[in-house]
């Protein structure tokens, strides 16, 4: 079974990936910062990662220069939103 890593730090959206996901085909594990992310690849070894932009403590941009990404794929992830006026 594969494992997915979401690090985010807001619960719905990890909530919500994670009911996506088929049980029967992935694990998923949550880290709420990039510090806790980073500790989670080193004892879960995922198979791959989803990685929030914008976090608290340590941001994804800053997680993504400290993982791996030839042994463990990142996907990018961020609610980001702009409003026009």
């Amino acid at each position: 079974m594969k494992t997915i890593l979401i690090v985010d730090d807001e619960d719905s959206f990890s909530k919500s990936i994670k009911e996506v996901l088929d049980p029967k085909k992935y694990t998923v594990i949550m880290a709420k910062d990039g510090e806790e992310g980073l500790k989670m690849i080193e004892q879960a070894k995922p198979d791959a990662v989803l990685l929030d932009i914008n976090m608290p403590k340590m941001n994804g941009m800053e997680a993504l220069k400290k993982i791996d990404t030839k042994k463990i794929p990142v996907i990018m992830t961020s609610n980001l939103s702009s409003k026009k006026a």
